[in-house]
This record gives structure tokens, C-alpha cells and sequence, in this order.
């Protein structure tokens, strides 16, 4: 399944980092995590085109397990 967002950490917590300009740490986080779901889920994407031009390419190709995204 797709990455969830998780949730937010208190802003509180002064383990929580935030790059210098940053006015609004949980937009930042928000946007953030946001973006690493939008990643992962273009490297799946990816991952599915590649299996589906090899199975173009070769029809015999067999994938001994299917990702479960």
C-alpha cells in the first residue's frame, strides 16, 4: 500500500529540526511528508512500467512475486 502520512510531531519537541527561514514548522512537516509520499510513489510507478516493457519485450517473463504496493 501507498506511504500514510504519519502524524505530526508536537512542535514542542526541540528534536525536531527545522531549516533556517522556515516560518511555519507544521506546514514545513505537512509539506514534507507530503512529497516523500509523491516520491514513493513515482518509484512504484517506475517499478511497474519496467516489469511491463520487460513483458513486452520477452512474454515469458515470470516474476516469482508481485510487489504489493
Amino acid at each position: 500500500m501507498a506511504k500514510k502520512l504519519r502524524p505530526l510531531p508536537d512542535m514542542g519537541d526541540r528534536a525536531v529540526q527545522m531549516p533556517a527561514g522556515v516560518l511555519d514548522p507544521e506546514y514545513y512537516l505537512t509539506l514534507k511528508m507530503a512529497l516523500e509520499v509523491v516520491a514513493e510513489q513515482a518509484a512504484q510507478i517506475e517499478t511497474l512500467r519496467v516489469a511491463l516493457n520487460e513483458t513486452r519485450t520477452d512474454p515469458t517473463t515470470v516474476y516469482p512475486v508481485i510487489p504489493a504496493f
